[in-house]
């Protein structure tokens, strides 16, 4: 029986972490299109700082939920208000694990996995011997790109900021790294083909999702994924 309150973080201010507060909150009621689950790991990226992806187990299941999900199932999920103990979600961007991912990697890999195979796949549709530029390639979604990006045999030109992260997108598979804070005009869009810049290239639907996913997981279960998570803290951490 979950308790009828939860501990979440909540935010009331801008500010540095230290503005990340534990607070009790009620505990999320679920719709009939939606599963309820406990989280083990809530992720931390730029573009969702904070809390828009996690992992964890279902605890109960709504009465008309799909794609055959069920109580005891390990997932990972794109949300919001992930940073709790327990969050009700639909089911269009929750993704069951396979036994061999971990619900840290669940966590990590979901959301930057998703945009990196869309982009390699839909925004530009990579080949064998074909040469990519990666701009950012040392963050969340361009080590990932750069991976696979590899994987389908394409040579990739990685942007970075810093030393430190060109080491980072070399050890990704990188061919070439490149310092763009010196500058580089061969590397200016109107010398390369631009990709992804419309807004209707996201995921629509649950078959594209489950098509995304399905490859994605598969190149993570065998290995040939490699994820980078910085550092893991405990929910009582947080002050």
């Amino acid at each position: 029986m979950v308790a009828a309150t939860t501990r979440a973080i909540q935010v009331d201010q801008h500010g540095d972490a230290s503005v990340l507060k534990q607070a009790i909150v009620p505990r999320p009621t679920y719709k009939p299109d939606q599963v309820l689950i406990k989280v083990a790991y809530s992720g931390v990226n730029y573009l969702d700082i904070i809390e828009r992806k996690a992992s964890g187990e279902i605890i109960e299941v709504g009465s008309e939920v799909q794609h055959g999900f069920k109580v005891g199932d390990r997932a990972a999920f794109i949300g919001v208000d992930t940073y709790a103990e327990y969050v009700a979600i639909s089911t269009f961007n929750l993704a069951k694990l396979s036994d061999s991912t971990s619900l840290a990697d669940g966590a990590a890999f979901l959301l930057q996995g998703l945009i990196a195979v869309g982009l390699v796949r839909q925004g530009y549709a990579v080949k064998r011997g074909d040469w990519i530029v990666i701009h950012a390639a040392a963050g969340g979604v361009g080590l990932l790109a750069t991976q696979l990006a590899r994987l389908l045999g394409a040579h990739v030109i990685g942007t970075v900021s810093t030393d430190e992260k060109a080491a980072l997108v070399k050890v990704a598979g990188a061919e070439h790294v490149v310092l763009i804070n010196h500058g580089y005009k061969a590397l200016e869009t109107k010398n390369v083909k631009d990709t992804w810049t419309d807004l209707d290239n996201y995921i629509t639907t649950r078959k594209e999702f489950d098509e995304l996913h399905s490859e994605l997981a598969g190149y993570l279960a065998k290995g040939q994924l490699k994820l980078d998570i910085h550092k893991v803290y405990s929910f009582n951490e947080v002050q």
